[in-house]
């Protein structure tokens, strides 16, 4: 099957020309406050890596417009994808080179919504990607079947680690009554923290079990991994242009 190159649609490049003038604005923000922290508070001191990631987040936000200017669809796929990932990793990187906070302004919720929105940007170009080939998508989802161990094991971590977070701030909230007499059920309590690890019911087995049931977790995780990507690799292989037609499509494009 043949798949020519064609014009995006006006409301594609309006959205990638939006996405872009937000993060181009907004990272000249912070950029102005990274470079220039002194001048807007006494004392504070300028963050330069924060200010060069800030930079990076202007350029990417430039070049999402200028794909939506020129809403050629054989760039957008790979390109979306790459300024999607810059995305996430500048905005982590800069957070934690500031130690995510500048001029008392904390900046992990903030760094937290680029990385949805370079997410954002990235599933745009798988979509526009995955949406050329009508078996497609099917051979992506059979691919995120073969993920789903992988899927369960980030998201079991996940939510370990959010319920041992919680778990002392409760404790702290709400305290034992040292001077009145003692429950008998609070005597048999768990040890602290006790099935919030990764192991969890297995927090308290033997290494023998341990080892045998993470051995068994890693090579499923790691043929999983392994066959997804395989899949994954396919179901975009399958929207791949003609390179003859990509060529003729910009030589009648200019």
């Amino acid at each position: 099957m043949l798949i020519e190159p064609k014009v995006l649609s006006g409301r594609a490049g309006a959205v990638l020309a939006v996405l872009g003038v937000a993060l181009a604005l907004w990272g000249s923000i912070g950029a102005v406050a990274a470079f220039f922290a002194g001048k807007f508070s006494e004392g504070a001191r300028p963050v330069f890596i924060l200010g060069g990631f800030e930079i990076i987040i202007v350029v990417c936000g430039a070049l999402l417009v200028w794909l939506g200017w020129k809403k050629r669809e054989e760039h957008v796929g790979m390109a979306l994808a790459c300024i999607g990932g810059t995305v996430c990793v500048a905005s982590f990187l800069g957070a934690l080179s500031a130690q995510n906070e500048l001029l008392g302004v904390g900046l992990k919720k903030m760094m937290l919504a680029r990385v949805a929105m370079g997410m954002v940007i990235a599933a745009i170009g798988g979509v526009t990607v995955l949406n050329r080939h009508p078996r497609s998508w099917p051979v992506f989802w059979k691919g995120v079947a073969v993920a789903s161990p992988l899927i369960a094991m980030m998201v079991y971590s996940v939510v370990n680690r959010i319920m041992a977070a919680r778990l002392p701030a409760a404790q702290a909230a709400y305290p034992p009554n040292l001077d009145g007499p003692v429950p008998p059920s609070s005597v048999e309590t768990p040890p602290a923290g006790q099935g919030m690890s990764l192991w969890g019911p297995l927090d308290g087995s033997p290494t023998a079990v341990k080892a045998i049931v993470g051995t068994l977790v890693a090579i499923v995780c790691a043929v999983s991994l392994c066959a997804c990507v395989h899949i994954f690799i396919k179901a975009f292989e399958l929207g791949r242009f003609n390179r003859e037609r990509v060529v003729v499509a910009k030589k009648q494009g200019s």
